[in-house]
């Protein structure tokens, strides 16, 4: 692990070690935005690569107001797991949409 001195994680992974606290995180961090980019896609019909971009600088936005402001830590795995969990969303809005078309052109 990186020391922390600096306020600035580029690398915080610790293969092996998977205790309760690692396991909520990884979970909190991918799953934190996975409602909002399913909800730009649901609400405002923005193209997948906008929505991804969009969300994608405002979670780097958000990491390096953490570190500015001296609030968090500017952690590069909550920037990767945030951004996968944004997909994630526009994947299952994908694919609830598709099936909801489906499901209206049998009827």
């Amino acid at each position: 692990m990186l020391s922390r001195n600096s306020d600035v994680a580029l690398i915080n992974l610790q293969l092996g070690k998977i205790d309760d606290y690692s396991v909520l995180t990884l979970i909190g961090n991918m799953f934190m935005f996975l409602p909002v980019s399913y909800l730009m896609k649901y609400l405002y019909k923005i193209k997948t690569m906008y929505t991804i971009l969009f969300i994608s600088i405002s979670i780097i936005i958000l990491e390096v107001l953490q570190y500015i402001l001296r609030k968090g830590c500017l952690d590069i795995n909550d920037i990767i797991l945030n951004i996968f969990g944004a997909v994630l969303g526009v994947v299952l809005y994908n694919v609830v949409d598709r099936n909801r078309k489906l499901n209206k052109k049998g009827n």
